[in-house]
């Protein structure tokens, strides 16, 4: 298992890399918005190769060094499941599909920008591709939004919810059938995050409460502007 390394918070690297990682998503949307809506398509299927090409060369990269391995290399951290998402629905945006990108990647990338944990170390391309990664995933999910209009559906956060314990079962076997820690089932984070309390399973209790909450945060918006319709309706 590639041992993980962490930044010290809200040092000069932090800072940078967030403000820099941040103003390319924002600009990137802003720029999207201004231009004719002739070539909004074409920007969008660039986003989506860019973002497979950053997957896929992740992976290269990590063979080519001789670090690829199955116990961390895979793509199946909620962040690593919903980078690749994040690629697919430009190409192809089911109403579900954007729902799982939006629920798992907006919370997770926020707490990966906020506390970087470097699951595949943070030597050389790495460290680029971290934030190329957790960028990706808030430039998809809200690009869809701001750009492209899409919402999550009434419910859908505790929908997502329920359905993501499927994938917490089936990972937790993995873990245990291939000595991996996806998903931190097995092993806590060596980063200190207020949500990461005790040791295990204690602490996946908590990661599971956090989640709950940051699925409802997260929908809040949307949920407030649903209850003004229904109020006006029945006005």
């Amino acid at each position: 298992m590639t041992p993980h390394d962490t930044i010290p918070l809200f040092g000069t690297t932090w800072f940078l890399t967030n403000t820099l990682t941040f103003s390319a998503i924002v600009l990137i949307i802003y720029l999207t918005k201004k231009i004719p809506k002739k070539y909004v398509k074409n920007v969008t299927l660039s986003i989506g190769v860019f973002i497979i090409l950053r997957v896929i060369t992740q992976h290269t990269y990590q063979i080519v060094h001789g670090t690829w391995n199955y116990q961390s290399s895979l793509n199946l951290h909620l962040c690593g499941i919903a980078a690749v998402i994040a690629g697919i629905v430009m190409f192809y945006r089911p109403q579900w599909l954007f729902e799982v990108l939006y629920f798992w990647g907006v919370p997770g990338a926020f707490h990966s920008f906020m506390t970087p944990e470097y699951t595949l170390g943070s030597e050389g391309w790495m460290f680029i591709d971290y934030y190329l990664e957790h960028g990706g995933i808030w430039l998809g999910a809200f690009y869809l939004i701001f750009v492209l209009g899409m919402k999550p559906r009434r419910g859908s956060w505790w929908k997502i919810f329920v359905y993501t314990q499927l994938l917490v079962i089936v990972l937790g076997v993995f873990n245990y059938l291939f000595d991996a820690n996806y998903m931190y089932l097995c092993v806590r984070p060596v980063v200190e995050n207020p949500f990461i309390v005790g040791e295990w399973p204690w602490y996946t209790l908590g990661i599971e409460l956090a989640g709950l909450l940051h699925f409802l945060i997260v929908y809040l918006p949307f949920g407030i502007k649903y209850r003004k319709e229904n109020v006006l309706a029945t006005a």
